[in-house]
């Protein structure tokens, strides 16, 4: 998976003028795996050297027995590409408004001038990151 990552940008029709930028891209992408995964199983893929950027370990690091209530689990379901919410979930999940929830944060502005600056130069790939998260 990595390596596929790391040489997407190869078979793109672009530039080459683009082509150095396009091969930073993708090896910024980053490899996130979720489901199932608890100490034990992250420690496996460890060691196996599986490339992985990030664990989504949702409640197994929780205590949930004996009457807590600490089982909470979040899901990417959607990512916005330029201007438009697109559907990106497991099988099982969707976008689901939680009345609950308050936003806390509403833009990361000198991450986003960054990320917006290095990707603005990709037609192929060009990624809004909005202004709210």
């Amino acid at each position: 998976m990595r390596q596929a990552l790391d040489t997407a940008a190869e078979s793109w029709d672009i530039p080459e003028r683009l082509r150095d930028q396009a091969r930073a891209f993708c090896r910024g992408v980053k490899i996130v795996v979720s489901g199932g995964f608890n100490a034990e199983r992250i420690t496996r893929f460890e060691k196996l050297g599986v490339p992985v950027d990030v664990y989504a370990v949702g409640s197994s690091l929780f205590d949930n027995h004996e009457g807590t209530i600490t089982d909470y689990t979040a899901d990417v379901v959607r990512v916005k590409v330029r201007d438009t919410w697109v559907d990106l979930a497991k099988v099982g999940r969707h976008a689901v408004d939680n009345p609950d929830l308050e936003r806390i944060c509403q833009s990361l502005p000198g991450i986003q001038s960054r990320m917006t600056g290095q990707l603005k130069k990709l037609p192929s790939n060009e990624i809004s990151l909005g202004r709210q998260f």
